[in-house]
């Protein structure tokens, strides 16, 4: 993440959405990065051991972002990002994690893994509630080993269920945020295009570019704007670096609604895939997201045919 850290995380995190498309067939595989900025700071929680896993009995009350993930290598270091999302039906419990296809393909991404361990709920990067290995990694069917050419995105089937409750909604087909909101960002990347990886849970906010303007204004030579991708730039001092790669951006309805009270009415949108810039601290930068929405479809039956 980018930028300089700014002082309000809880407080400013409550918005988030998404567009639409999807495929066939899915590819199954037993399962899983991009450019990054320094956000909106998380508060701390008490010390948990590396490793530990918490019975379901035992799982402490949801996190505001219970649903983000670290995914993990075989030394146990983050890679990228993810969220636990719901099963269908407004389940309060999931073994299910999307993210971005890249992050889970050694082709795309030298060291990732197919199986990667996936660390759940943890407030700091390293100081996870739970860490669950994964059974089953599927590819999107037209995933190229490209993440500019779109279809990057990803289902991690966990080897057990999550006891943290709310996982996300995904964004319905044709979804698309109310009104001109942002949508909320959480991700645990690097704080700098040189920086290290973020201790806690850096959150900010972003602002969906329409489809015209983005290819008009933003999106440089070289990118070509699929329709599963959303286009976007952060607010001040926000942006996408390496290690936020497939973290969520959601929507969130104002809490002053009925639905906005709602545990389940968050909705995730996106997931980040990749910047136009190699630098993530530039103020010129682009980050493209993969729409959840384009995939609704492909996520439901694969879970479906899956579960």
């Amino acid at each position: 993440m980018r930028g300089v850290r700014a002082a309000l995380f809880l407080a400013l995190l409550g918005v988030a959405a998404g567009l639409g498309e999807s495929q066939d067939p899915n590819v199954a595989l037993a399962p899983p990065s991009v450019a990054h900025r320094k956000l909106f700071q998380g508060r701390g929680q008490p010390p948990v051991p590396d490793d530990v896993v918490i019975p379901p009995a035992n799982c402490t009350r949801p996190t505001q972002f219970s649903f983000m993930v670290s995914l993990r290598n075989d030394a146990g270091e983050h890679t990228c990002g993810g969220a636990l999302i719901n099963e269908g039906g407004n389940s309060p419990e999931s073994r299910w994690v999307v993210t971005t296809a890249h992050c889970v393909d050694e082709l795309a991404k030298p060291g990732a893994l197919l199986l990667p361990d996936v660390d759940i709920s943890g407030r700091r990067r390293d100081q996870a509630i739970e860490r669950i290995p994964t059974e089953q990694t599927f590819l999107h069917p037209k995933w190229k080993s490209d993440r500019t050419r779109g279809n990057d995105i990803a289902l991690l089937k966990l080897s057990n269920t999550s006891c943290y409750k709310f996982p996300l909604n995904i964004a319905e087909k044709n979804f698309t945020v109310p009104g001109n909101e942002s949508v909320s960002f959480v991700a645990f990347g690097r704080e700098g295009a040189d920086a290290g990886f973020a201790d806690q849970q850096q959150a900010g906010m972003f602002n969906i570019i329409p489809r015209k303007t983005c290819k008009q204004d933003y999106v440089q030579e070289g990118t070509k704007l699929k329709k599963s991708m959303i286009c976007s730039r952060g607010n001040v001092n926000v942006a996408v670096c390496a290690g936020d790669e497939g973290s969520p951006i959601f929507w969130s309805p104002p809490k002053t609604t009925p639905e906005g009270r709602d545990p389940f009415a968050k909705r995730l949108v996106g997931i980040a895939s990749f910047t136009d810039v190699d630098d993530c601290q530039s103020p010129d930068g682009t980050a493209f997201f993969t729409s959840i929405s384009s995939f609704n479809k492909w996520i439901k039956k694969t879970i479906k045919k899956n579960s």
